[in-house]
């Protein structure tokens, strides 16, 4: 779980590095746009002016939402439940983060000095649970939740409440529109990596039983 002590922990990873010698380093950060007023995507932008201050070298990878979280929004079966009301959120699979953060690591210098936001497609709760229904053969819904019902509820679970709120913006904002993906995404995955990026059908198919039952 992040908190602001990720300042602090990341300075001394990169501290570490530097001492140790590392020639290059990965960063994943998170896919936001340059003058971001969210606050824990400005953490992650602090994070980076520091590794591009230690003069190692570095590439910084800023993914989009995870495909993994879709399976912590299942409520009831057949049922997603979400905060950001029909938005279209960029998405991408953790798996495909994993190998452009190995084809860097393999071959560093091309990707030297570089920035990659990593998107697979963009899609609504609603577009998600009608792929669900027809990857899964059951009849899927969702439903739209407020973004206060999330903080008060992980806040009450122990979670830190200053990223929780930070979270809360991001649905807020994403929810009406003053929340904007960078354009330009969506062919990253596969200049880098080589390969199409995870689609969200391909994404379901392959963990069709976690949604299943």
């Amino acid at each position: 779980m992040e908190d602001v002590r990720m300042l602090a922990q990341s300075k001394a990873a990169v501290d570490a590095a530097t001492a140790e010698g590392v020639s290059h380093l990965v960063h994943v950060g998170v896919s936001a746009a340059e003058d971001t007023t969210i606050v824990h995507f400005a953490w992650h932008q602090l994070v980076e002016a520091y590794i591009e201050r230690s003069g190692l070298g570095h590439t910084h990878l800023r993914p989009a939402s995870f495909m993994q979280n879709l399976r912590l929004s299942v409520g009831a079966p057949g049922v997603l439940t979400h905060f950001v009301g029909e938005a279209r959120p960029n998405w991408v699979d953790v798996s495909d983060i994993a190998e452009v953060a190995a084809t860097v690591l393999r071959d560093p210098g091309p990707h030297d000095g570089r920035a990659y936001d990593l998107a697979a497609e963009a899609a609504s709760l609603s577009e998600i649970t009608e792929l669900l229904g027809k990857v899964t053969g059951q009849p899927w819904r969702y439903e739209p939740a407020e973004p206060q019902a999330f903080y008060d509820n992980m806040v009450a679970a122990g979670a830190d409440p200053v990223y929780m709120a930070c979270v809360r913006n991001v649905f807020e904002r994403t929810r009406n529109g003053s929340l904007i993906e960078p354009d330009g995404v969506f062919g990253t995955i596969e200049a880098v990596a080589g390969r199409p990026a995870t689609s969200l059908r391909e994404f379901l198919e392959r963990n069709r039983e976690l949604f299943s039952g």
